[in-house]
């Protein structure tokens, strides 16, 4: 497969989802964070926290060379809310297995890691 073809095009320090236009850090954040701490490092540095959406379709076809990224039990936030929680929950994706991942609920307070994303930008 040609490279113009690849859906993922791993850059010096991101990685580009040719499917859905969206450029992710190369992986997540180390360590767990509170919501409101994700939110603000990630828009000091031009990121930005991924809808639920947008983060189960990267799960979702993960490229090989980002196996490892995640460990069962790793949390990592959205910026998506539920219309049938509290405004203090935010809809997080949980990983229950390397290849199974799932939505959860959690408080704004509770810590979880961060991974960036943002449209491609301009050329």
């Amino acid at each position: 497969m040609s490279r113009e073809h690849e859906r993922f095009v791993f850059g010096p320090t991101s990685l580009e989802d040719r499917e859905t236009g969206l450029e992710w850090q190369r992986g997540p954040a180390p360590e767990p964070l509170a919501w409101s701490a994700a939110q603000e490092t990630l828009t000091a540095t031009g990121w930005r926290l991924p809808s639920v959406g947008e983060l189960m379709s990267l799960l979702a076809s993960l490229p090989p060379a980002l196996g490892g990224a995640l460990e069962v039990g790793d949390v990592l936030w959205s910026r998506s809310q539920s219309p049938f929680a509290p405004r203090t929950a935010v809809r997080a994706v949980v990983c229950d297995s390397p290849e199974r991942f799932g939505v959860v609920l959690r408080d704004r307070g509770d810590a979880a890691r961060l991974w960036g994303v943002r449209d491609f930008p301009l050329r």
